[in-house]
This record gives C-alpha cells, sequence and structure tokens, in this order.
C-alpha cells in the first residue's frame, strides 16, 4: 500500500501539492474579489467557478515586468477543476484594510507548458507580458482557497 502511495505522488504534477496555509492578506483578497458581482459573472463563470466553491490559486504582490508600475498591487490567478483553465484576477489593497476588486483580468489557457492570456484590458502586447507572466506565476506556491464573499473594507471600482 505504501509503494501505492509513493506512486500516486509521484505522478502529480510539478507544484501540484499545495504549500500550507494561504497568507490572510491573500484570502482577503480573494474574498473581496469575490464580493464582486462583475468577478463572479466574468472571473469565476468563464472557468465554471462560482462563489463557495473551493479552486486552487497562485498569487503575486508587486510589478510585472513589462508592465507599468503596480507596486502593492495583488495578481491572483484562479484555475479551473480542469486545471487548463484559469481567470488572473485583480486587487489593489485599500486605506479600509481591505481591497479593491479592479475590473480588469485576464482569462487563462494553458497550452504544455506554458500559459496564454486573453479577453482583459490591452492588445497584443499586454497579452503575451501576462501570458509569460502567468507560466512565471506557475511555479509559485499553490493554495486552495474558499471563494466566499468578503466584506470587510473591500470595493469594487464599479462603486
Amino acid at each position: 500500500m505504501r509503494c501505492l502511495a509513493i506512486l500516486l505522488l509521484f505522478s502529480l504534477p510539478v507544484g501540484a501539492l499545495a504549500r500550507g496555509k494561504a497568507p490572510k492578506q491573500l484570502q482577503k483578497a480573494i474574498g473581496c474579489l469575490v464580493a464582486a458581482p462583475f468577478v463572479q459573472e466574468y472571473g469565476l463563470k468563464p472557468v465554471k467557478l462560482k462563489v463557495g466553491d473551493w479552486a486552487w490559486a497562485r498569487y503575486y504582490v508587486g510589478s510585472i515586468p513589462g508592465i507599468s508600475d503596480t507596486s502593492g498591487e495583488f495578481y491572483i490567478a484562479v484555475y479551473a477543476a480542469d486545471g487548463v483553465h484559469g481567470e488572473l484576477l485583480l486587487a489593489i489593497p485599500n486605506n479600509r484594510g481591505g481591497f479593491d476588486a479592479v475590473r480588469n483580468g485576464y482569462y487563462l489557457t494553458k497550452d504544455g507548458s506554458h500559459w496564454t492570456a486573453d479577453e482583459g484590458n490591452g492588445g497584443y502586447m499586454l497579452y503575451e507580458a501576462m501570458g509569460r507572466f502567468a507560466t512565471h506565476l506557475a511555479r509559485r506556491p499553490r493554495y486552495r482557497l474558499h471563494l466566499i464573499p468578503g466584506d470587510s473594507g473591500c470595493t469594487s471600482d464599479s462603486e
């Protein structure tokens, strides 16, 4: 039985194991994002996720190479259950202790070992940069997140 467990462990894709409990700020950011109706409709629904689901996610805080200065901004990739699709969501910490959900995101598709980005704000060059970023992000630790709306200090750019 132990051999079977080891075999199953080694058959998982690189990065498939959880890296511990999600950081508090990541949980707060995803709660603020999920609370925004536009994220529910245009961020979660296209990747067959909904409020209340659990999803794998990776995140990065700061500026993306080749993109304007976005220091402090949270970039959170939420992955569909199929592991081939995802959505890159953006949130900015605000002065109320929460996050502002940004009405901008990128639909992600895995192509071999690379990710591509589209259906976001920008044109070809920006999609290319975001695809490279999503590929780099896929090497970072991932966390299992409960997609439940937060309410403490959350706003969206539509308010």
